[in-house]
């Protein structure tokens, strides 16, 4: 995978007292900006600036996380292009980067909404099981 960072350089979380029986969660992301970077270890990268947010409605809070995400390929010129202060990125590369933000700051905002005590951003399986065992042996 060409993401090899992912850093958090910003995070905020409120909650108010507003109590509910019913909640949406919305969860949205923007690329602020990117720019081609450079490491003595690795060599040149592009450095992907977004923000990620969680909404509640009704408001019983929000979260935010801004940061960075590192990406590399040694075929970055074919990649990228920069013209007139714009950086256009090939589809493959946008797909990559956005579903690297996404994933990593779900998994970010799962921690953050339980020590928050907000629901969490991200719909979790609802098992619906019959046991076939009800007895079971005594642990020692």
């Amino acid at each position: 995978m060409p993401i090899i960072n992912y850093r958090i350089d910003r995070i905020e979380g409120r909650r108010t007292d507003v109590e509910a029986k019913s909640v949406d969660v919305k969860s949205s992301f923007v690329i602020l900006s990117a720019k081609r970077d450079s490491s003595p270890t690795i060599g040149d990268f592009l450095r992907v600036n977004f923000s990620f947010e969680v909404k509640y409605e009704p408001d019983l809070g929000s979260m935010k996380i801004e940061g960075n995400l590192w990406y590399h390929e040694p075929d970055l010129d074919k990649l990228m292009t920069e013209k007139k202060g714009k950086i256009k990125l090939e589809p493959r590369v946008i797909k990559e980067v956005t579903s690297s933000i996404v994933r990593d700051s779900l998994l970010e905002m799962v921690e953050l909404s339980r020590k928050l005590r907000l629901p969490v951003p991200i719909r979790l399986p609802r098992l619906n099981i019959e046991p076939t065992k009800t007895e079971f042996k005594k642990a020692s």
